[in-house]
């Protein structure tokens, strides 16, 4: 019995599926562990369909064993990893802004589960990442997500992906802008707090009698309240301007792990 497709473009599909999984995968939106899996294999599924008549078979396939792939499947693994962890950034610098103010607010012990982590953060981090989520749809960014499957075949062939030190190196220096903007993005509250704390232990070396620790935590919580929602409308703004970098990191991994 004839098989409807060949050894060689069943092969090319696999290689497709692997690397839009580990896209998909490490997406912040469809990484996260409360999308069944079986809904996650039916939208990389999808999307192989939709992009393999856009990829070229690659040449000399046939010739290839099995053991030989091993090599080219865990490069594509590797590739759609950073691919999809470039666009992870944003999420997490905010992630982790929102984990320290939480800390300085008294919301340390109170934490909750990340559903796309599985990690706990305070529950002003679960905040922040809810709102850069829906903020991110809003402006249709999640677009950006099926764009770079299909500029990643253009660009990067299959059999063809180039595990460049250039590529780590700037893996590396885009992690290390994760805290930078981590920062920025709660710098204006964590000076607040900051404000306050300082505030509090002027009050107790100067009224001893008071008992600031049991006066000072609910009130530090709601400074922390206030200066987040006089913050916010800034805050969003800054979100807006920054994620224009997404596009950035996406493509320029893709450039660094295409064939020089």
């Amino acid at each position: 019995m004839e098989l409807p497709f060949t050894i060689e473009q069943t092969t090319t599909f696999m290689l497709i599926v692997i690397r839009v999984g580990a896209i998909i995968i490490s997406l912040p939106i469809f990484g996260s562990k409360d999308i069944p899996t079986i809904a996650k294999a039916g939208i990389i599924i999808l999307l192989s369909i939709l992009v393999y008549p856009c990829v070229e078979m690659p040449p000399g396939l046939s010739e290839i064993k099995l053991l030989g792939l091993i090599p080219s499947i865990i490069s594509e693994v590797i590739i759609g990893a950073m691919i999809g962890f470039s666009t992870r950034l944003i999420f997490e610098s905010v992630q982790l802004a929102g984990n320290i103010i939480g800390t300085q607010m008294g919301f340390g012990m109170a934490r909750v589960m990340d559903p796309m982590t599985g990690s706990q953060f305070s529950v002003v981090a679960q905040f922040f990442n809810i709102l850069v989520l829906l903020l991110f749809i809003a402006t249709n960014m999640h677009h950006l997500f099926i764009s770079a499957i299909v500029v990643s075949f253009e660009k990067i062939p299959l059999l063809q992906c180039y595990l460049s030190p250039s590529l780590f190196q700037y893996i590396i220096k885009i992690t290390s802008d994760l805290f930078l903007l981590a920062m920025k993005f709660g710098a204006p509250i964590i000076a607040i707090l900051l404000f306050v704390t300082a505030a509090f232990g002027m009050i107790n070396k100067s009224v001893p009698q008071l008992h600031i620790m049991i006066i000072g935590m609910p009130l530090k919580i709601t400074a922390g309240l206030i200066a987040i929602g006089l913050i916010l409308p800034t805050f969003i703004m800054m979100l807006k301007r920054t994620f224009p970098l997404i596009e950035g990191y996406v493509y320029n991994t893709i450039s660094l792990a295409k064939v020089p």
